[in-house]
């Protein structure tokens, strides 16, 4: 019987299937392109400190790239993209986008890499007798809307472009073991496979753990002997590329790391650090601050952070120098509930949305004979399903977000497809085919609704704050490299800064450690406390005071950013 997989027509794509798939992917970079102009104006303080970092690369400071906590993947490419375009400041949000889209167009091609891998391996497992899971159409149906929705919902072009780094990665990564593993034993994919497992943990720092465990599913999915000195060769191929780095950076931190994110972050999530940066030491068993931020006053809190000098928000650019002398440790009761909090994120960002995937892929799974088979035939697939469970777990640990999800998510429905199997019956292609067209519509009618909004807001017109702020802050005379205070959440609200090329030096806290700042202590001291906080304002060197949602009562010598809700305050007028 003829092999459905083997059909030229998957291959080439000629005549009515090539353009449906033109299409498809021109519709798919045109959703990406609204997304991303959506966001030419927000940028969160993850992505400003990249640009900073990248900036600095730019004008030959590659020192900056040596950090405690932001990989020197990114801001390295894009501060070759700054130097390429030369950007101004009112657009340097928009090119961030710009290179999310094209980094996204990077991931389309990787997961096209895969999907032509797994369809010449769903070749291999198809019986004589014609048994297989879904045809070739319902395949390439299915995997191109899962990829445009999470490319939609999980990365879209508003994230930090290392997550699609690490999506790209994953998916590199992968497709290569699963060569190798289909019998492409030739040295040079080892080597690729390294090379690609370094440049991910150039990209994030969590691709690290992940990259040793891509190494162990490959050994034993292969299993043979000549596998071993082609394993080393993909180490020492990981460590050519990743090496120069690792060395720098344990170098700069006195004692052999990978990185601080990782510490840093479990040391927030389940020791209950304060999550802000301004980490005092207070709660015993986390270790001592060795260079904590200044307290200005503690009724209501407010910290300076002005050192290490450089950056827009020096607070989260040097996470590392702030969380320097954390110690992280297990906590059994902390720790379950973070895994639950994980899990219960899980549900939220992949069950509920992706029911309708979920729910046709059991529907195929219970026509099978046996849902066993089913899970056995699944379990050979762990060079795709092994570091997918092992990236959730380990967020699971610590934390979870959707940017995190996108390559685990593709590589489990990729294991998925290869452990299929429906009878040979002529019902069997009808139903896959129904089911395709299912989720397809459910998935499609989700991406319509996510790009509708986005375009809906742009058609609007309503204004961007960041830019207006930035314009506010010219007008009243602050000027790029001047200090400026925050009364705010400055690591949820720094754009402006950026824009305005003004660095945040300080601001009011919350009275209760761990905790967004809440200005309610501000506004409620009276006029002689306010006073005394702006004048330790101009203290720490600030020119002015940016504010959100300031009350009517007291806006005396506050002036509105256009229509926003930031205020301007210009100190020592």
């Amino acid at each position: 019987m003829k092999n459905l997989y083997s059909n030229p027509s998957w291959e080439e794509n000629h005549g009515a299937g090539q353009i449906l798939r033109y299409a498809f992917l021109a519709l798919m970079v045109a959703c990406w392109a609204v997304l991303a102009v959506a966001a030419s104006h927000w940028l969160d303080s993850d992505g400003v400190s990249y640009v900073n970092i990248a900036t600095a690369c730019m004008h030959g400071d590659w020192q900056a790239a040596i950090n405690r906590y932001w990989s020197p993947g990114y801001p390295v490419l894009f501060s070759f993209w700054l130097r390429l375009f030369k950007p101004s400041a009112h657009n340097e949000i928009g090119a961030v986008r710009w290179f999310d889209l094209l980094s996204l167009i990077g991931a389309l091609v990787s997961f096209e890499w895969l999907m032509r891998t797994v369809m010449k391996s769903l070749e291999k497992r198809t019986a004589p007798s014609g048994e297989g899971a879904l045809s070739p159409g319902s395949f390439q149906a299915l995997g191109y809307v899962l990829f445009f929705w999470v490319t939609c919902y999980l990365t879209p072009p508003r994230v930090n472009p290392p997550d699609i780094f690490v999506f790209i990665a994953l998916l590199l990564a992968a497709t290569i073991s699963l060569r190798i593993a289909e019998g492409a034993e030739h040295w040079l994919n080892y080597v690729a496979l390294g090379v690609v497992l370094g440049l991910g943990y150039l990209a994030k720092a969590a691709m690290f753990p992940l990259s040793f465990v891509f190494f162990g599913t490959t050994a034993l999915a292969v299993r043979n002997r000549r596998m071993v000195p082609r394993l080393a060769a993909a180490l020492l191929a990981f460590l050519l590329v990743s090496g120069p780095f690792l060395l720098a950076l344990s170098r700069k931190q006195g004692h052999p790391s990978f990185g601080s994110t990782g510490a840093i972050n479990y040391a927030i999530a389940v020791d209950y650090v304060n999550p802000s940066g301004y980490w005092l030491g207070r709660t015993p068993g986390n270790g001592t601050p060795i260079h904590p931020v200044r307290e200005l006053m503690d009724a209501p809190p407010v910290y300076e952070y002005a050192m290490p000098k450089g950056g827009t928000l020096p607070l989260w650019l040097h996470h590392g120098y702030w969380y320097d002398g954390v110690r992280p440790h297990f906590i059994l009761k902390r720790q379950i509930n973070v895994i639950h909090i994980g899990l219960d994120a899980y549900f939220k960002y992949l069950v509920v949305p992706l029911s309708p995937l979920l729910t046709g892929i059991l529907v195929l799974v219970l026509f099978e004979d046996s849902f066993l088979a089913f899970g056995r035939r699944f379990l050979k697939e762990v060079v795709l399903w092994g570091p997918a469970v092992a990236g959730l777990a380990m967020y699971a640990l610590v934390h979870v977000e959707p940017r995190f999800l996108s390559g685990f998510v593709i590589l489990l429905w990729a294991a998925a497809c290869l452990s299929l199997r429906m009878p040979p019956w002529a019902k069997g292609k009808t139903v896959s085919r129904g089911i395709a067209i299912a989720v397809v519509a459910l998935l499609g009618l989700q991406i319509a609704l996510a790009v509708g909004h986005k375009a809906a807001r742009l058609a609007s017109g309503k204004p961007f704050t960041a830019p207006e702020t930035a314009a506010m802050l010219k007008q009243e005379g602050v000027g790029a490299g001047d200090k400026v205070c925050y009364l705010g959440d400055p690591i949820a609200d720094d754009a402006w800064a950026l824009l305005a090329r003004v660095q945040i030096v300080c601001n009011v806290a919350s009275s209760n450690e761990g905790l967004p700042p809440d200005m309610s202590g501000f506004w409620a001291a009276g006029p002689a406390r306010m006073a005394e906080i702006i004048h330790a304002f101009e203290e720490a060197g600030a020119k002015a005071v940016v504010a959100t949602d300031v009350p009517t009562v007291e806006a005396k010598g506050w002036v509105r950013a256009g229509d926003t809700n930031h205020y301007v305050f210009r100190v020592g007028r």
